[in-house]
């Protein structure tokens, strides 16, 4: 972890994927396409002519995005040096899978091991993650016209994931993602974090790379020598004579998990002796405190609802350099992988 930084420049939302700042969670039809480059060229030229939705302002705000992220062993196949990739920070170019140690640490064991995964295990690792979001009545069109003539040339689908709009719930029935944070965009927070009162805020650099964390400090992200091949990359803030491939960008964990409703409930029915008037009333309990906690939200937010977002980790990444033949490849978004089955689709942030 590099030191702290020393004056900062305003943001570029121009040059930031605009799922870190906005959700889509008006967008509720969503599919994540997970696949392998199957030809570099075609890849390439795929990337570099896709519309990526950026973090500026539009109002109205649009009724489709294209956000991008890649894999470790994706860069690689693009093409990026294994000097530039050690700049990563360690999670992301070991992965999920590739170490006994961060198994055991993730709990991905037993019955959970990599081997048992759909994707994402050993051998199974996709290159890139495209997500794609829409209002319903444009999500098709979409999809197809984002994908084109060349996609089938350029990729191997491992799996498309889809999703369901669950009106602001989890698949369990309770209300999702009540405590979303507040991002500092205009880096208004005193780092080192010393603040000991309730706050809401939190430090741009737990979202995006090449800016102060809660501990002042910038994650692991890689410093470049200038070169042409590098020119249009932003200077890192902490070594202005260096330029920096992660800013703006942000490590994106990317998990798809099995959830089973029925023993949940069924749980839940037996713990109460089979008293269905019991149940009831637990049930009663919790959405008298799911209606609690959205009113506490709503003051301590003072907000006019509680703001939400994708239950699957949707959120940030960057737009500027998908020009996959430059040292600057697109890196600025990265995706750790895994695995599983049901993925719910819940509000984003207030618009």
């Amino acid at each position: 972890m590099a030191g702290p930084a020393m004056t900062y420049s305003l943001v570029d939302y121009a040059d930031v994927q605009g799922l870190v700042r906005f959700g889509y969670g008006r967008m509720t039809s969503a599919s994540y396409a997970l696949v392998r480059v199957k030809d570099v060229a075609s890849a390439k030229a795929w990337l570099r002519a896709a519309a990526v939705t950026n973090a500026v302002e539009q109002k109205p705000p649009p009724t489709t995005a294209l956000q991008i992220a890649f894999t470790a062993p994706g860069l690689t196949k693009l093409g990026l040096p294994n000097s530039v990739m050690k700049g990563f920070s360690r999670e992301f170019h070991h992965g999920m899978s590739s170490k006994s140690y961060r198994r055991r640490f993730l709990g991905d064991v037993k019955h959970n091991d990599p081997e048992r995964w759909d994707w994402g295990g050993p051998g199974r690792e996709p290159h890139l993650l495209v997500m794609f979001f829409a209002e319903p009545e444009y999500f098709d069109s979409f999809v197809q016209s984002t994908k084109g003539n060349t996609w089938n040339d350029a990729f191997e689908d491992v799996i498309w994931l889809g999703t369901s709009n669950l009106d602001g719930d989890e698949p369990f029935g309770f209300a999702d993602g009540l405590s979303q944070p507040d991002v500092d965009w205009e880096e208004q927070r005193q780092t080192p974090c010393k603040q000991l009162e309730y706050t809401n805020v939190v430090a741009l650099g737990e979202f995006l790379l090449g800016y102060r964390n809660e501990y002042g400090k910038i994650t692991d992200r890689p410093i470049l020598d200038p070169d042409a091949t590098n020119a249009e990359l932003l200077p890192a803030v902490d070594a202005p004579e260096k330029k920096d491939l992660g800013r703006n960008g942000t490590y994106l964990v990317f998990r798809q998990l099995e959830q089973d409703v029925r023993k949940f409930w069924q749980f839940l029915y037996e713990n109460a002796g089979g008293n269905l008037a019991e149940l009831a009333n637990w049930e009663r309990k919790w959405s008298a405190a799911r209606e609690q906690a959205i009113l506490w939200c709503q003051f301590k937010l003072n907000r006019s609802r509680a703001q939400t977002h994708a239950r699957l980790s949707r959120i940030n990444l960057p737009t500027k350099m998908i020009q996959p033949e430059s040292a600057a490849l697109s890196a600025h978004i990265f995706a750790e992988q895994t695995r599983a089955t049901a993925i719910s689709l819940s509000d984003g942030p207030v618009r």
